[in-house]
């Protein structure tokens, strides 16, 4: 009885405390509690299992057979769990491969160039996730919209709007992206809409970056941190359960100084720059507002989808609030008016047509499909008022 006591007590001792930071983990997404729906599932029957059911069959066992035959049988499942270790460690050095651009970490949209007619008008849509919006069907996106929207409003024109943006894209890559590729489509337009990666490079938080802050980005890895930050199998698997682990109570949110968003430098440059090149092909630039979810005050269930700032604008266990990224995004936002209007391009106001609110958000700055069809509507409307495209427009 001493031992079965003993066997329970270290058990539990072991078990609760590790399910129980498992509890205050919140989801990207929420949508039971604080969880997504497989995290609740999977901690369901994680609950299940470790509270309930493992410790019902050790007590049967015990009581059956007793102590030193329950050890003894417990022999079969060691080694399989052993030969499963084995397993999963060769494959994991056997199979690892992590590819991504050695110069853009996510690699840009390709595109046949031959499938471009001479007489076709061809807007480029830059830009990072926002634009992308992979979470969204093709026929969702703002470029795929904005298209339909010119063609209907332009009948007589061949209209083509390609979506350039890529999740993690920073001005940097656009401009990196621009100068090396996409120049060569000669667009006739070309809209440009970044804020939110570029302000989360004033940050290095240790699961995407490598090292303090640095003005040309280099030490933000993002999507490509597993080829610099190597793991040992053991140390991804430990890794793995950690960011689940407590991760609620570890970090919290700061109010941040604006002067912590120390990338605007960078981000005035890149996009400057980037605008000039554009410029210089004989191509109009249009400047979007980035809008976002963050505002004054937010709503319990606002405050739930809101992951940016714990994800990425961190340095560890601190992350930017709410409100601070509101300052920030309103800092950014402020600072591309004021750059194309010194580079003679136009900006194009969003806050009228897309107000901070869940219908028109899915998270801090993805838009849902209602959020995307009200820019696609907004920047159609604005190139139609200011004749940015007229029936001399195609060759």
């Amino acid at each position: 009885m001493a031992k079965k006591t003993l066997i329970f007590g270290i058990y539990y001792l072991i078990f609760l405390p590790l399910l129980l930071g498992f509890y205050f983990h919140k989801s990207a997404e929420p949508q039971i509690l604080i969880y997504n729906y497989p995290y609740f599932f999977v901690l369901l029957f994680l609950s299940i299992l470790l509270l309930g059911l493992i410790p019902y069959l050790v007590h049967r066992f015990i009581k059956r057979l007793g102590f030193r035959k329950f050890l003894f049988a417990l022999s079969p499942t060691v080694l399989v769990l052993l030969l499963l270790y084995l397993f999963c460690h060769y494959r994991y050095y056997a199979v690892k491969q992590h590819p991504f651009d050695p110069f853009l970490q996510a690699p840009h949209t390709q595109l046949d160039l031959t499938d471009f007619a001479e007489d076709e008008v061809v807007i480029l849509a830059l830009g990072g996730s926002t634009t992308r919006n992979i979470k969204l069907a093709e026929e969702d996106r703002y470029p795929y919209l904005l298209e339909q929207q010119l063609t209907s409003r332009y009948p007589q024109l061949r209209i083509r709007v390609v979506n350039a943006g890529m999740p993690w894209y920073t001005s940097k890559h656009s401009l990196i992206t621009y100068e090396t590729y996409f120049h060569k489509l000669q667009p006739d337009m070309v809209i440009i809409m970044h804020a939110i990666n570029d302000i989360s490079r004033s940050f290095s938080p240790p699961e995407f970056a490598m090292g303090p802050y640095q003005a040309d980005y280099s030490h933000y890895y993002g999507p490509s941190i597993r080829g610099a930050q190597a793991k040992s199998f053991e140390r991804a698997v430990v890794d793995v359960g950690l960011q689940y682990w407590f991760s609620s109570v570890r970090k919290h949110a700061v109010d941040f100084p604006i002067t912590t968003y120390r990338s605007l430098d960078s981000y005035t440059d890149y996009l400057s720059r980037l605008i000039q090149n554009i410029q210089k092909d004989g191509a109009n630039v249009l400047i979007l507002e980035q809008r976002s979810l963050y505002k004054a005050s937010l709503s319990p269930a606002e405050q739930q989808v809101l992951t940016f700032g714990k994800l990425y604008c961190n340095n560890g266990h601190r992350y930017a609030s709410p409100a601070s990224l509101l300052a920030a995004m309103n800092l950014f936002n402020n600072q591309a008016r004021k750059i194309a209007r010194q580079e003679g391009a136009r900006f194009v106001e969003l806050k009228a047509s897309l107000p901070s609110e869940l219908t028109y958000f899915r998270d801090d700055v993805h838009y849902t499909p209602l959020g995307t069809a009200r820019i696609a509507k907004e920047v159609a409307a604005y190139i139609q008022d200011q004749q940015l495209i007229t029936a001399e427009a195609s060759p």
